[in-house]
């Protein structure tokens, strides 16, 4: 007579996937509560000077953008890697008609590729990598908030954005912007 036994399914796959979605809810928590609006006022000085500026109004920008990095410009030098993430960094800010030295990145989740045979996990070995890399040569990204996590594909934008293999990466940015008060009325 046989007996069926009850094998316990790997569901390494599952986990990651739990963990990954986690790691994005967390950061949309962050995201919302960095939304809200921290007004910062100048203090006149006694002095007889003229009138402060308008308050500025810091806010983080929800609408989050990727920054795709092939595996030959991430293997390449730095300079080419702090060109290739600061001008696209920049570029989506120019399309959003946000002023280069109003805006600055915020928050970013850099994620690593995998090859098939490969889990997600070595991707996300490979972003923490590069996290570090991208802290030390890209001047905007050296006191940003980064996590870090490995995805073969992941929602921008509500667009599904391909990450790629081994080697490739993807930068998903928040952006944290100023407005002139009389801006945003």
């Amino acid at each position: 007579m046989s007996r069926s036994r009850f094998r316990r399914r790997d569901s390494g796959f599952h986990d990651v996937a739990g963990w990954l979605y986690a790691d994005v809810f967390l950061a949309l928590m962050i995201v919302g509560v960095g939304s809200s609006v921290v007004v910062r006022q100048m203090v006149p000085s006694v002095s007889a000077s003229p009138p402060p500026s308008p308050s500025l109004q810091t806010q983080l920008s929800c609408q989050e953008f990727a920054v795709p990095i092939s595996a030959q410009i991430a293997d390449g030098s730095d300079e080419l890697l702090q060109n290739h993430v600061t001008e696209r960094i920049n570029r989506e800010m120019i399309g959003r008609g946000i002023e280069i030295y109003e805006a600055s990145p915020a928050f970013v989740i850099v994620l690593g590729g995998f090859e098939l045979y490969e889990a997600a996990g070595d991707g996300d070995a490979n972003a923490r990598q590069l996290t570090s890399r991208l802290r030390q040569i890209v001047p905007s990204l050296t006191s940003v908030e980064m996590r870090t996590g490995g995805a073969r594909s992941v929602l921008v934008e509500g667009q599904r954005t391909t990450v790629g293999n081994n080697g490739d990466y993807l930068l998903v940015v928040y952006l944290m912007y100023a407005q002139a008060e009389q801006l945003c009325r």
